[in-house]
C-alpha cells in the first residue's frame, strides 16, 4: 500500500510539472500572435503571461489526472490531455485569412514547437552513451529518471494536444472565411465534429511521420 502511494505520488509530481510549462507556453504565445495579429482580446483577457496561475484549468488538469490515475479502467479518459483554460480568439471580420489563420493556429503551433525541442532534446541527451558512464552516482541515477519520465509525459502531451488545436484551427477558419458564428453555434459544432473525424487519423500519421524524419536526420 505504501508503495502504492509512492508511486502515485511521484505520478502526479510528474504530471504537474509536465502540465504547467505546456499550457503556460502555449497560453502565452496564443496570446502573443493574437496580439500581433491585432487581436488584443486574450490579452484583455490576462492570457498575455507566463504568470501559470493564468492558464491553469482546474477541469483540464483534473481529466489529466483521471486519465492518468483511471485510464485504465475508464478506456474514455485514457491518454487524455491536461489542457489549459480556453482563449477566446476574435479577429476583426475585416482581418486577412491569413493573419486569422495564423492565430487560430497559434496553440498547435507552440505545442509542435514544444514536442520538437522535447523530442530532440531526448533523442540527442537520453539516448547518448553520456549515461552509461562511470561516474553518475546512485544519487544522480534517479534524478535523471526523474528528468526522463517527466521530459516523456511533457513529449506525449504536446503531440497529443497539437493534433487537438491542429484540428480546432482548421474548424476556426472555415466558420472565419463563411462568417459562421464560432460561439455557442451549433454550425460551428457540426464543422469541428467533421473536421475531428475526418482529419484525426491523418493528423496523428503526418506527426509521426515527421517525428521519424526529424530522428533520422538528427542520427545521420
Amino acid at each position: 500500500m505504501r508503495l502504492e502511494l509512492i508511486d502515485g505520488i511521484r505520478m502526479l509530481i510528474i504530471a504537474f510539472l509536465a502540465y504547467i510549462p505546456t499550457v503556460t507556453i502555449s497560453g502565452w504565445f496564443t496570446a502573443w500572435v493574437a496580439k500581433k495579429c491585432d487581436d488584443d482580446l486574450p490579452e484583455r483577457l490576462g492570457f498575455l503571461t507566463l504568470d501559470p496561475f493564468a492558464h491553469f484549468s482546474l477541469v483540464g488538469f483534473a481529466l489529466l489526472l483521471i486519465g492518468t490515475f483511471f485510464g485504465s479502467y475508464i478506456t474514455l479518459f485514457k491518454d487524455f490531455p491536461g489542457f489549459g483554460r480556453y482563449i477566446f480568439l476574435e479577429p476583426a471580420p475585416t482581418t486577412s485569412k491569413a493573419k486569422a489563420a495564423l492565430e487560430f493556429f497559434a496553440r498547435a503551433l507552440a505545442h509542435f514547437i514544444m514536442l520538437s525541442t522535447i523530442f530532440l532534446i531526448m533523442f540527442v541527451f537520453f539516448k547518448s552513451s553520456f549515461f552509461s558512464l562511470s561516474f553518475w552516482t546512485s544519487q544522480v541515477e534517479p534524478f535523471l529518471s526523474a528528468v526522463k519520465y517527466v521530459s516523456f509525459f511533457f513529449f506525449k502531451q504536446n503531440m497529443i494536444l497539437c493534433n487537438i488545436y491542429f484540428l480546432f484551427g482548421v474548424a476556426d477558419i472555415i466558420c472565419f472565411s463563411f462568417s459562421i458564428p464560432r460561439f455557442f453555434s451549433m454550425h460551428y459544432f457540426v464543422i469541428l465534429i467533421v473536421t475531428l473525424l475526418l482529419l484525426s487519423d491523418l493528423v496523428s500519421l503526418l506527426l509521426t511521420k515527421y517525428l521519424g524524419l526529424l530522428q533520422y536526420v538528427f542520427a545521420a
